[in-house]
């Protein structure tokens, strides 16, 4: 997933070294959520007999993935010092053309394998996120893009009134997401993601929130009392609140006490090399978001024998890890100077 990571962090709790471990963990979770929640993502040579009864329990919670990636966004965009058009520009053609890249890298192997009949149409739609038979998961680039277009009108009404503001993006998000699973037919897709989608407003401005009034630091000041009894509350509430989506997604609150439970365990605990691959899987986490539809795309009856070649889940995860990062780090060297050039022929630095 994307958010700013260039801003003025001062004053902020997550720190930039902080950011890459959420990142990863969210990534990780990301990825468990794909390859083994989703029965009918797998293709006919893949079967895992328990997925069926482990997503009931773990499809919901994993997904705080992307709660916790919106939350980001809008708190990273409080401590932003550039709120205009200019830098909302930026950051969304970065990440588009991130996507375009990884895109056009997928379509290759989707064409020399014949299972991507290629049309312009069918391209041009895919360019601009409105269908995903190659970048099956990225639901979110278009969402961020559309966000980032928003907050620089909206940033002035949550400097008034942000807790309003977040209360009612619930109540009418909620209300689009009971319209689109009662009364939009699944057909008209343009139209249910939009609304399905904007289930995530919340959490943006519950991040703007947050930074606004350092929620994060009114929570650390309170539990140093306890002590070293406060690595065990970090401990409780990551879990506790990744287990409660389950029963009440609402991840403007979830989503912040997950990251806070995290980032104050970061800073607590002794040995911080532990966490040194989950930084880098964090530095790489957007494109590894990219490249892993490799798996899930048109070309999944050849990719995934590939992904799940050692069947235990967790060496599934590790191998898959290990493959998109790999590819990730080869594919930022062209996509990071593609967009330093394009941000300094257009004025955008």
């Amino acid at each position: 997933m994307y958010l700013n990571t260039d801003d003025d962090r001062q004053n902020s709790f997550i720190t930039k070294k902080d950011t890459n471990i959420v990142k990863g963990v969210a990534l990780v979770f990301m990825f468990l959520h794909h390859f083994f929640i989703f029965p009918n993502l797998y293709s006919s040579v893949i079967t895992y007999p328990w997925s069926e009864s482990v997503a009931y329990y773990f499809c919901e919670p994993l997904k705080i993935c992307v709660s916790v990636f919106a939350f980001l966004t809008g708190y990273f965009y409080y401590f932003n010092n550039n709120k205009t058009y200019r830098y909302s520009i930026r950051k969304s053609t970065d990440l588009w053309i991130s996507y375009l890249i990884v895109l056009l890298v997928l379509l290759l192997p989707a064409i020399l394998l014949n299972v991507y009949e290629f049309s312009v149409e069918s391209f041009l739609l895919e360019v601009f996120v409105l269908v995903k038979p190659n970048m099956v998961f990225c639901w979110y680039v278009l969402f961020y893009i559309t966000i980032m277009m928003l907050l620089p009108v909206l940033y002035k009404a949550l400097e008034k009134c942000p807790v309003l503001i977040m209360g009612v993006s619930f109540v009418i998000t909620s209300v689009f997401s009971f319209v689109t699973k009662r009364f939009i037919p699944e057909d008209i897709s343009y139209i249910s993601q939009i609304f399905e989608n904007s289930i995530w407003v919340p959490c943006v401005f519950s991040g703007y929130v947050f930074a606004k009034y350092g929620f994060f630091d009114s929570i650390s000041r309170f539990l140093n009392r306890a002590g070293y009894l406060s690595i065990l509350i970090d401990l409780m509430m990551i879990v506790i609140v990744v287990l409660a989506r389950r029963a009440a997604a609402y991840d403007f609150i979830n989503a912040p006490l997950f990251i806070y439970g995290l980032v104050d365990l970061y800073h607590r605990v002794m040995f911080k090399r532990l966490f040194i691959p989950i930084k880098i899987i964090g530095k790489y986490s957007m494109l590894m978001w990219f490249t892993h539809c490799i798996f899930f795309n048109v070309c999944k009856d050849y990719t995934q024998p590939i992904l799940y070649y050692p069947k235990n889940p967790a060496l599934v995860t590790l191998w898959g890890i290990i493959m998109c990062l790999v590819a990730s780090i080869v594919l930022n060297i062209p996509i990071d100077f593609i967009n330093k050039q394009k941000n300094k022929l257009f004025g955008l630095l």
